[in-house]
């Protein structure tokens, strides 16, 4: 595994707002983020009161193309509870694919009602 940052950041309040804040009823979030990739592996979701409600963590096996050069992309996401134990949440991740189509395809007149 990478090296991973020493530091966690801070969230307060839920990122995508209310519509958010109502499913996950959450005041922080701790992430630990790989310091050479970039990108999250690990996160900490805590209630108001302060108590750990869900950690998930995030694997990249997945492989993009991107300009010639291969990059990990995320394959999974593991979401488990820490108030209902017995509950866990697996979210497997098909490998992205990009494809290339004309412009033309987003002109007004091209646009089905």
């Amino acid at each position: 595994m990478s090296s991973l940052s020493s530091s966690f950041f801070s969230v307060s309040g839920c990122l995508l707002g209310s519509a958010v804040k109502a499913v996950f009823l959450c005041s922080s979030i701790f992430s630990l983020v790989a310091k050479k990739e970039n990108y999250g592996v690990f996160a900490e979701y805590y209630g108001k009161s302060g108590k750990l409600i869900k950690v998930a963590a995030f694997s990249y096996d997945n492989r993009v193309m991107y300009e010639g050069k291969e990059y990990p992309y995320i394959s999974q996401v593991e979401i488990r509870d820490k108030i209902n134990t017995e509950d866990r949440t697996l979210l497997n991740m098909t490998p992205a694919q990009f494809v290339t189509f004309n412009n033309s395809k987003f002109q007004k007149d091209r646009l089905v009602d």
